[in-house]
């Protein structure tokens, strides 16, 4: 079918911020004089920043306001988004062939708006899309499907008629219970999940640019003739 709407996840979909992310904590850490543990980003993996300014209140005596914390924390990323956060493999080659399609695109995600902007900006590829649309801005995270049907909304399209692209098992899991098709991009760190998200996705590929025959039926159609 010829989509109507295209929607990226951004963190390990579009940008390659596995290494940022888990090292967030130990950034801050360190900063604060602390010498972190081994095992600090794993048990940091699932907590929320506030959570984690609390574990840090916690086990590691740093007395200040739990808001401080949190705002310094923030920042850290902030910073590599703005700086130096680097695209995943075949980013722009398969955004480049979707433009010629006319197909609308955008960009949901769980990362503040404003420092996926300027990592977009940064990386040359922010005109690409229609919108950037953030979880903040909605309310509720990646396990609930509101953002993917605001999104498509906005594009005017509906759930079935909106590839979904996307990268951890939980995001996909939600867009496949709300009715999207998805097609999902290796990243190391959903590598435990690899299988089960190739299980429930409709198309699954380890570099961006392998989509395009996929997704685009103009260019499968050439490449059958050729």
């Amino acid at each position: 079918m010829k989509y109507r709407g295209v929607i990226f996840d951004l963190d390990g979909t579009l940008l390659d911020t596995m290494g940022m992310w888990e090292n967030v904590g130990r950034t801050y850490l360190q900063q604060e004089g602390i010498n972190p543990p081994e095992d600090l980003s794993q048990r940091l993996r699932s907590l929320s920043f506030a959570q984690a300014a609390e574990l840090f209140q916690e086990e590691f005596g740093i007395c200040k306001p739990l808001a401080q914390m949190v705002e310094e924390i923030h920042r850290i990323p902030q910073e590599q988004y703005r700086k130096y956060v680097p695209l995943k493999s075949g980013v722009k080659a398969l955004l480049k062939a979707l433009e010629t399609q006319g197909i609308p695109l955008c960009v949901a995600t769980e990362t503040d708006r404003n420092s996926a902007e300027s990592a977009l900006k940064r990386l040359g590829i922010r005109d690409s899309f229609c919108f950037v649309l953030s979880c903040r801005e909605i309310g509720v995270g990646k396990t609930d499907p509101l953002i993917y049907q605001e999104a498509a909304k906005r594009m005017g399209a509906t759930p079935e008629e909106t590839l979904i692209i996307e990268d951890s098992f939980y995001s996909v899991c939600t867009a496949k219970r709300a009715g999207f098709p998805v097609a999902a991009v290796y990243d190391a760190s959903s590598a435990p999940d690899w299988q089960n998200i190739q299980s429930i996705s409709d198309m699954w590929v380890d570099s961006l640019e392998k989509l395009i025959p996929l997704i685009i039926p103009q260019i499968r159609q050439e490449e059958k003739q050729s």
